[in-house]
């Protein structure tokens, strides 16, 4: 199932309900930057496994990239080369997370 929001908030939201096995962040939202996201994302327990992958229109400074580092699977800028290794990254991502893992 694929899930899209419309701004961080909701993001947050569905992310919290259907706790996915991904979820593609942009930095560039309405209402929370992606940043802020990603900083709740992960200091909710309930969200904080899920693997995260950053997909950005903007260039990223190297302050960002350092406050990334760590946090997210891959960072790739839209329109880049990058963006034909998405399935690629997408289910590394998927298998690499604990609500894949089998019992």
């Amino acid at each position: 199932m694929v899930a899209t929001a419309s701004g961080g908030e909701e993001g947050l939201r569905l992310a919290r309900e259907l706790k996915p096995g991904c979820i593609l962040l942009d930095l560039l939202m309405p209402d929370l930057d992606g940043f802020e996201v990603l900083a709740q994302l992960k200091a909710d327990p309930e969200t904080s496994h899920i693997p995260v992958i950053v997909i950005t229109a903007a260039q990223i400074s190297e302050e960002e990239k350092q406050r990334l580092n760590g946090q997210v699977v891959a960072v790739l800028e839209k329109g880049d080369s990058a963006l034909a290794g998405l399935g690629e990254w997408l289910s590394q991502a998927v298998l690499s997370s604990p609500s894949h893992a089998h019992v």
